[in-house]
């Protein structure tokens, strides 16, 4: 599996032009950077209740996620990803968290233990034949009280981005997880479809250089997160949040 075009998608992720994630916010309602914190305060308050010490974040990219679990829930974090510059970027923009330019199985070999592995938006960009293989890679790697917290998007997102090669449904990846000896202890809902549609075309009527919209952006992003974050089925939901256990727990 050292072949990047085969075990992570079509593209290569090498192609980090800027730490793009870093410059995400949590009010860009009519960009992604609503979407995007929606599910990474999910994330957090998992990380809050299981209170692991030691993370191992997969696919850290940029390290904002890795950065955000050390500074937030003060576990020692510890990045990887298979991309050269997306790891550069994380050591310039990181303080507290660490990283390492490696591939999974590799990290796997050396008997390192974590107490939790984050897996956020990843797994889409895997070959499908290499999923399961992954997975137990990551199995290696957790602890006997350790647990997996993982994010994939979901089959109501129809459109594939070309370096996505699968969506999920939640029996697709509980499936896949239990397969690989995972235990599923908890699946959250997140990114109502319809409310994100909605807000990309008040996008296209309403963003002009003449009228500030502010205010109106403001009230979006406050019923984003009270009412379209968090869901309570997958009807609608665009992304599946996995919280797992490695099934070794006695």
């Amino acid at each position: 599996m050292r072949d990047q075009q085969i075990e992570l998608g079509s593209k290569t992720f090498d192609d980090y032009a800027l730490p793009y994630h870093w410059l995400l916010k949590r009010e860009d309602i009519f960009g992604y950077g609503t979407e995007y914190w929606g599910y990474i305060n999910i994330i957090l308050d998992l990380l809050r209740c299981i209170k692991p010490k030691k993370v191992l974040d997969v696919g850290c990219g940029d390290g904002l996620i890795a950065e955000t679990i050390a500074e937030q829930i003060g576990s020692e974090v510890i990045g990887i990803d298979i991309s050269f510059r997306a790891i550069k970027f994380a050591e310039l923009m990181s303080r507290k968290a660490k990283y390492e330019q490696i591939y999974l199985e590799d990290l796997a070999r050396r008997g390192n233990k974590f107490d939790c592995a984050a897996v956020v938006e990843v797994l889409e960009h895997i070959h499908p034949n290499h999923c399961a293989p992954f997975l137990l890679n990551l199995l290696k790697l957790l602890d006997e009280s350790g647990y997996l917290i993982l994010s994939v998007p979901s089959t109501k997102h129809h459109r594939l981005r070309d370096d996505h090669f699968q969506h999920f449904s939640t029996e697709q990846i509980t499936s896949l997880l239990s397969q690989t000896g995972f235990e599923i202890l908890q699946i959250l809902f997140q990114h109502h479809i319809g409310y994100g549609h909605f807000c990309q075309f008040l996008r296209t009527i309403i963003v002009n250089n003449i009228i500030d919209f502010t205010f109106l952006k403001r009230i979006l992003v406050k019923m984003y997160f009270c009412k379209y974050n968090l869901l309570n089925s997958s009807e609608k939901a665009g992304r599946l949040i996995i919280l797992a256990s490695s099934g070794k727990k006695v």
